[in-house]
């Protein structure tokens, strides 16, 4: 919970401290942002009952997430879903982790994760990312979408991993890409194909020369500011192409979905689809490529930028 506020000064430390403990393990921005702040909500309601840190117990974990599951969801009706459940799990866990590598806690309480029905999943149809990549008009910021689909769908990028990528990321005489800033706080390398670095190469040296406005800016997309684009214009480009060719709104997470689906159909193994997109385990990759909507058209995707 966002607006609660710590009283006790060890705990507005820990929250600093833990954060920057994320940092150090190189954890994304948006994970060093949200760990932190569902661990918040435990530190204050160990300071409601008068807990120090020093009088932590595994029962006092367990309350917390009784007590969790039972109160009010803040932004809608009803109480959290077993997603948010799991991601405050998650947090506990990583504190844990933390206070007993400094030696200020002496016990690990696992808190058990609650089972999530799996949802089928919408993904788009190789004729209709062919459509998207059409609708790419030549005005600047038409190039720079199809590098966001070039990046999202064509190299399987989060949308935060798209818009933390800078200039030395591109390893352009091995033809591949160095993801530095994951969600998994894990480095990977992806392919690029010889369409792609085309529309990359051609986007850095005639497109974003246009856009940018601090010359020591490096990030690799710009916003038409001139400066590092945020996630929700990202979204809203993406909504707008959407538009153009009249297919629903949804976010830019479907091209992912997508390309993970399209390339198990074209007999690419799991654990390789799991590699190429960062995933930690095959669990997540398999609810990716078990999808709705199959319909694998093959139709020539190397349409040029110019």
């Amino acid at each position: 919970m966002k607006k609660l506020i710590l009283k006790t000064a060890s705990y507005q430390a820990l929250e600093q401290a833990f954060r920057s403990w994320l940092i150090v393990l190189g954890y994304s921005e948006s994970s060093c942002y949200n760990l932190p702040t569902l661990i918040r909500e435990f530190l204050h309601y160990q300071e409601q009952h008068n807990k120090e840190l020093n009088d932590w117990q595994p029962i006092d974990f367990k309350t917390f997430m009784e007590h969790c599951k039972i109160r009010k969801n803040q932004r809608r009706a009803g109480a959290l879903s077993s997603n948010h459940l799991n991601k405050i799990a998650h947090a506990l866990d990583l504190l844990q982790q933390y206070l007993n590598k400094i030696n200020q806690l002496n016990f690990y309480y696992k808190i058990s994760r609650l089972k999530i029905e799996v949802k089928v999943l919408e993904i788009f149809s190789k004729k209709q990312i062919k459509e998207l990549y059409e609708a790419c008009d030549q005005t600047l910021m038409g190039y720079r979408n199809r590098v966001m689909l070039g990046l999202c769908y064509g190299c399987g990028l989060r949308k935060g991993e798209a818009i933390n990528l800078e200039l030395h990321d591109f390893w352009w005489d091995k033809g591949l890409l160095q993801i530095r800033k994951s969600k998994t706080k894990k480095s990977r390398l992806v392919p690029i194909t010889k369409q792609l670095q085309a529309d990359f190469y051609y986007y850095q040296n005639h497109i974003r020369p246009l856009l940018i406005k601090a010359k020591d800016t490096s990030y690799f997309l710009l916003s038409n500011r001139g400066r590092k684009l945020g996630k929700q214009t990202l979204y809203k480009s993406f909504v707008s192409l959407l538009k153009t060719i009249d297919l629903p709104q949804t976010g830019l997470h479907i091209l992912r979905h997508s390309i993970a689906s399209h390339l198990a159909a074209s007999g690419m193994a799991s654990e390789q689809i799991a590699q190429f997109l960062g995933h930690q385990t095959l669990d997540s990759t398999q609810i990716y490529v078990h999808l709705k909507q199959v319909n694998y058209e093959h139709p020539n995707l190397s349409t040029k930028l110019v």
